[in-house]
């Protein structure tokens, strides 16, 4: 066995490659990107529920997004990030949503919010749950939206 695997080494090592290398080859597809920066305020986060039943409650903030065209929609990549304080360092992070954040006010009232969003053909939207399905305005938040094809 150790005299094929020498042998297949050595044959390797002396059966390599030679002479001038051959022309370049015609440049491929690119890749670009376009990085949206986007605060959803306060007062921009809508409330929405079932059938009016007030049940399965969340908010939603649609932002229009002129860039996110047919073609990124059908052969591209959309991607969105949250910016967030870490609770452990204070220093700001982006997260990629789809994403939880625990809370808890006191030992007895905790929840958790939950981040995620869709997008059609020039627009995002962002959507907030609750984990207890409550209905708490939202805080404005900053989000990151990067457009890739």
């Amino acid at each position: 066995m150790k005299r094929l695997v020498f042998l297949l080494f050595a044959l390797c090592l002396f059966v390599s490659c030679e002479g001038p290398m051959g022309p370049e080859g015609p440049a491929g597809a690119g890749s670009n990107w376009k990085v949206i920066n986007v605060i959803v305020k306060e007062n921009a986060w809508e409330p929405y529920a079932d059938n009016g039943t007030g049940l399965n409650a969340f908010y939603t903030a649609a932002v229009d997004v002129p860039e996110l065209t047919s073609f990124i929609y059908k052969n591209g990549n959309v991607q969105a990030y949250m910016y967030y304080i870490d609770p452990i360092t204070g220093d700001e992070v982006q997260t990629p949503l789809f994403y939880g954040i625990p809370i808890q006010s006191n030992p007895n009232d905790t929840w958790t919010e939950f981040y995620s969003f869709d997008f059609m053909v020039g627009s995002v939207a962002f959507y907030l749950r609750y984990n207890d399905l409550a209905a708490i305005p939202p805080a404005a938040r900053e989000f990151r939206i990067v457009l890739t094809w």
